[in-house]
């Protein structure tokens, strides 16, 4: 598990003078290390004392030493170093005095962390001594407990069933009284450091009440007045989070029947003596699990670590303030999608401990709130250009509110099992969208000079829309790796169609090109995961509408005698055009004609082939008006009759005054096909 030291170093020193006894603890005379003997010449050595009776044990340098008798020597380091009491009798955990020979190797001291500082040069040597005084509360030494390597290191027991030594009832002791009163004092230890707030105790003798007591962590009740006899104490239930573990007494002989499940203890109360019964409470814990899901392989991140910060709040149902600790990181290693990859976390995701103890249990509170956030983008170690599509806890039952890409998750107790906090990436890419509108003829190559009036609006995946000018491109857009879809609005423009639409990756990655064709609206386009510097270049080309022109004739009857004869037209732009361009379209310079055959006798219309006019709008918006012309008949007494239009665009009144030739008729240009006929009859 990755634990990052810059983020625990301030803890670690407020955590060491309270660390308890654990399975590295030395020995006097064997704190070095194997090899160190050739050194013992230059090391220095600190002389470690305690002036109080009992079993100590302390701490140099973040490794527990201990020793018998009062004083131990151990081997120490050139330059500054650290000495703390970590572990004291019941009745001797105040440290009232810390004194460093010579005065001048000390650098500092704290009686409040019980911790002392001293400056050693090579082959010099200090003697720290500690003064403990007789506390008038008894808090007794915790019992260190080390887990087990094969399952969860979980220190308590199920409060909800009694350990198979309890006794089946609560307070089997019968009732003993005997002449004259002593005393009851009750006394609350803690076996772990999380242990904290105040407990409710009821003591009675027999079916009198002796009362209802609050005692606080590492107090007493002091001398409280009972019948020589047996005291039932019984500790009222504190919620999830904490469970009785041990009950002693003093003297030892006057404990009766402990029940650990009722939390119920029978002493023997002498007369004119006082006994002491300390109830010692640890703390619940369990682990949750933190997950990784790709949701899918683009970017090749199977087998890349990914970092969560993670942070806790324990509430005590007791009343205690809350427990918070924060600043913990884990790392976990994806795999490939679809699998899912998870990593335990415990209290080592907090701090990087020197060595285990059952003073922090290695896990959290049952009932606690942990938060898990991804850390992107701040972790400089996280792949970038990775996004957190879902933060959710299974089971749901223990999800304390997640939301977005925050995984909140409630300690469950043992028996539930663990929590997952999932999170669900998406590795990302980038498309950049750009926008060409072509006029008549001009290669896709060019940008013609309809860009300059011309606007269209775009979506991507189904996104908000944005409006691209003609001859422009869009910002790098992020869109998750692997396809994108890309829609123009052709609404905005429907005097142009789409022509084309290309797509480009500068890494010429396979998956890179245009998806769906070459003209299809929307497109599909391949999106390679990585940085706008890889990015696929999505171009759309609209090319403005063209119109297409036939001229038709035909005669009301076959006495007009079009039979062999030929029609002949002019088409021009109209007077309110003052601009043609004669290589788009003809100015009278071609002459469309229409030969009827020599049986026509009335028949139906006959037409020009299609010939190409004008686009719909110029680049400006404008629209072309052509003026179509019936001029010439060969034949004599022909005149036209009718002239009529059918097509996108809209026509004018003929004129002149028909019957006439010549007559025409003034078209605005529409897409697509315009067709006009001239009917043929004779003027009277």
């Amino acid at each position: 598990m990755h634990v990052q030291t810059r983020r625990h170093s301030a803890l670690m020193l407020l955590l060491v003078p309270i660390f308890a006894i654990g399975s590295s603890a030395l020995v006097a005379g064997t704190a070095a290390s194997a090899g160190a003997t050739a050194k013992k010449a230059i090391n220095p050595t600190v002389k470690i004392c305690e002036v109080a009776p009992g079993a100590f044990r302390f701490a140099l340098n973040g490794s527990v030493v201990s020793f018998k008798g009062s004083c131990g020597v151990f081997t120490a380091k050139i330059g500054v170093n650290h000495v703390s009491e970590v572990s004291a009798p019941a009745m001797y955990r105040s440290v009232s005095s810390i004194s460093v020979s010579p005065a001048t190797a000390k650098v500092s001291s704290s009686l409040k962390t019980a911790t002392v500082a001293v400056r050693l040069a090579a082959g010099k040597s200090a003697t720290v001594k500690f003064a403990n005084s007789k506390l008038v509360v008894v808090v007794p030494s915790p019992t260190p407990v080390s887990p087990t390597p094969s399952s969860p290191p979980v220190s308590n027991p199920d409060p909800s069933s009694p350990p198979p030594s309890s006794p089946p009832v609560s307070n089997p002791d019968p009732v003993s009284t005997s002449t004259g009163t002593g005393y009851i004092e009750v006394c609350k230890s803690a076996a772990d450091a999380f242990v904290e707030g105040s407990f409710s105790f009821t003591i009675t003798a027999g079916s009198t009440s002796l009362g209802t007591y609050s005692v606080a962590v590492g107090s007493c009740t002091g001398a409280i007045t009972a019948p020589a006899g047996t005291v039932t104490v019984t500790e009222a239930a504190e919620g999830p989070g904490y469970s009785l573990v041990s009950v002693t007494a003093a003297p030892t002989t006057a404990l009766g029947t402990v029940n650990l499940a009722t939390q119920t203890a029978n002493f023997t109360v002498t007369a004119g003596y006082e006994t002491t019964g300390d109830f010692t409470n640890a703390t619940n814990v369990n682990l949750i699990k933190v997950c990784k899901v790709l949701t899918n392989n683009e970017g090749s991140l199977a087998g890349t670590e990914f970092y969560f910060d993670v942070s806790w709040v324990f509430t005590p149902a007791n009343g205690a303030t809350p427990i918070t600790w924060t600043g913990g990181e884990v790392g976990v290693v994806a795999v490939a999608a679809p699998g899912q990859a998870c990593t335990v976390v415990t209290n080592s995701a907090f701090y990087k401990p020197a060595f285990n103890t059952s003073w922090w249990p290695l896990g959290i509170p049952v009932g606690a709130v942990v938060t898990v956030n991804e850390a992107l983008p701040s972790n400089p170690n996280t792949p970038p250009y990775v996004q957190v599509t879902g933060a959710s806890v299974v089971p749901s039952t223990f999800d304390a509110g997640s939301s977005g890409t925050t995984a909140l998750v409630s300690v469950p107790p043992v028996a539930d099992g663990y929590a997952d906090a999932v999170f669900t990436n998406e590795p990302m890419g980038y498309v950049e969208v750009c926008k060409q509108f072509i006029g008549p003829y001009e290669p896709l190559t060019m940008s013609g000079s309809y860009n300059e009036y011309n606007s269209a609006s775009f979506t991507v995946n189904g996104g908000a829309p944005f409006t691209l000018q003609g001859g422009t491109c869009s910002a790098p857009i992020e869109v998750p790796a692997g396809t994108a879809t890309i829609t123009e609005n052709l609404g905005v423009n429907p005097n142009f169609y789409l022509d084309n639409v290309t797509a480009t990756n500068v890494l010429a990655l396979p998956g890179s090109e245009l998806q769906s064709g070459s003209a299809v609206n929307p497109a599909v386009v391949g999106v390679p995961y990585g940085s706008p510097g890889d990015e696929t270049l999505v171009t759309f080309y609209d090319e403005v509408d063209g119109t297409a022109w036939k001229i038709c004739a035909n005669e009301t009857s076959s006495d007009v005698n079009l039979a062999g004869q030929t029609v002949y037209f002019t088409w021009m732009g109209a007077d309110s055009v003052p601009t043609v361009d004669p290589n788009v379209y003809s100015d009278g310079g071609i002459f469309p004609s229409i030969t009827f055959p020599a049986t026509y006798t009335g028949d139906g219309a006959y037409c020009t082939g299609v010939f190409y006019g004008p686009p719909v709008v110029d680049p400006m918006g404008n629209t072309y008006s052509l003026k179509i012309k019936e001029f010439h008949v060969t034949g004599s007494g022909v005149y036209v009759t009718a002239i009529s239009y059918l097509g996108n665009g809209s026509a004018t009144a003929p004129a002149p005054t028909l019957p006439a030739i010549p007559a025409w008729i003034t078209v605005t240009a529409g897409a697509g096909m315009n067709t006009v006929t001239f009917t043929n009859g004779s003027e009277g």
